[in-house]
């Protein structure tokens, strides 16, 4: 059986690097296929093509099954335009995941152009699909897929996440031979920290599990020696979530020669935890930072001070550490001093690298959910195609609107252009 694995060619307006980030989603379903089946990874998010040669490119495949990602909400649209116009072409089947897949889930099913949906993670639950579609069992599978006609909405997770191979990551299954990425890794899987705008830690049903630190070493290894780049980036949601696994990894990789940066929380790190992952190869730390309001920060639980977000980045710059972040404009109960208090924080920090950009409202998180709770005003039937690569809100609060949010948003994308160009 022929599955082709696509990505369409969406703009997402986050940091760049030198190299492209991998399509690990997809890269982790190919390398939990059955053996029986022939694989091809289609990342046109990294390589932008009109639709037009997408399709053409697919049906050269002549695929079997085809699956989507969407990942980001933007992704939805340009899936669905794909899938009609090659099943127009085609009898295929058609298959659509990832983060708004599973929580739009009961619209996305009555497309016409889509006959499955895998909801949360994908490596057993797509294999058991394939494992359905090709006859090699009758039994539909039992969780995490949809059908038009069956929507037995079981959800299960992963919960040894060593018992499921490592990402595919042998460019001769991709649609475009030896294209370089980054060498990114995921070592966890989900953030407890419950945040109401994130829709990655709704996606793991906010639980968090850890591989074994061997397979992550081995995965390390097996990536730095095979791209001759000892650089290799951790992309968990928290990587510094667990003190005492850092600690332990730490130890383990400084033995490597390994140069490395991750994701963090300012109330998971203090100087000592710095400073160790700074002596085993830490170069970069990502952090979530959101609101430099004390307000906000209170009620949203993000259990730190403007204080202690300026200390950390000092301490990590002295440590030669690139600290970068992000910060969200327009939040629930923000008012327009709240975010003076956030631009006035993004302005002091030390460092470089920092991205300012409006609420965005995704499926799946708390505030979709339950707007009214938080005082944002959601329209359920907004076009997602450019929620993730424009710069305009698409929220208003019962604080402030859509036009005062992007106003504000303008001027953070001029601190961010001032860090970068110091």
């Amino acid at each position: 059986m022929r599955i082709a694995l696509a990505v369409p060619t969406v703009k997402i307006a986050y940091f760049d690097g030198k190299l492209p980030e991998p399509p690990l989603g997809l890269m982790s379903l190919a390398a939990n296929l059955p053996d029986y089946c022939e694989v091809k990874i289609f990342d046109f998010y990294n390589n932008p093509a009109p639709n037009s040669y997408i399709v053409k490119s697919i049906l050269a495949f002549n695929p079997d099954v085809i699956g989507f990602s969407t990942v980001f909400s933007s992704m939805y649209r340009p899936s669905l335009d794909i899938a009609k116009l090659i099943k127009d072409e085609i009898d295929v089947v058609t298959v659509l995941g990832g983060n708004h897949a599973t929580f739009m889930y009961m619209e996305a099913i009555e497309e016409k152009s889509i006959d499955f949906i895998v909801l949360h993670e994908g490596e057993i639950a797509f294999g058991n699909l394939v494992d359905y579609l090709s006859k090699k069992t009758n039994l539909f599978p039992p969780y995490n897929v949809i059908s038009k006609d069956k929507r037995n909405t079981e959800i299960q997770l992963i919960e040894d996440l060593d018992s499921i191979n490592p990402p595919l990551r042998d460019t001769s299954y991709f649609f475009k031979p030896n294209q370089k990425y980054r060498n990114s890794i995921i070592t966890t899987r989900g953030c407890p920290c419950g945040c109401p705008y994130c829709s990655t830690s709704a996606m793991q049903q906010y639980k968090y599990r850890e591989r074994s630190l061997n397979s992550v070493l081995d995965e390390v290894i097996q990536i730095t020696t095979s791209s001759n780049d000892n650089a290799v980036t951790f992309v968990d949601d928290i990587f510094t979530y667990n003190r005492d696994r850092v600690i332990a990894f730490s130890e383990i990789i400084k033995k490597h020669n390994i140069l490395w940066g991750c994701s963090s929380r300012i109330n998971t790190i203090d100087e000592e935890l710095i400073q160790i992952m700074s002596s085993s190869g830490c170069k970069g730390i990502f952090f979530g930072i959101e609101s430099g309001s004390p307000k906000i920060m209170k009620l949203l639980n993000r259990n730190y001070a403007p204080d202690e977000v300026i200390r950390i980045f000092r301490i990590c710059k002295d440590l030669e550490i690139n600290a970068y972040g992000s910060f969200i404009l327009g939040l629930p109960f923000e008012e327009e001093d709240d975010i003076l208090k956030t631009l006035e924080l993004a302005k002091k920090l030390p460092t470089t690298q920092l991205r300012l950009g409006p609420l965005q409202v995704y499926p799946g998180t708390k505030i979709w959910n339950n707007p009214d709770l938080f005082g944002v005003h959601v329209d359920k039937t907004i076009d997602f195609s450019s929620i993730d690569n424009d710069n305009r809100a698409h929220f208003s609060t019962n604080w402030l609107s859509k036009e005062r949010i992007t106003e504000f948003n303008i001027i953070g994308r001029q601190i961010s252009q001032s860090k970068l160009n110091n």
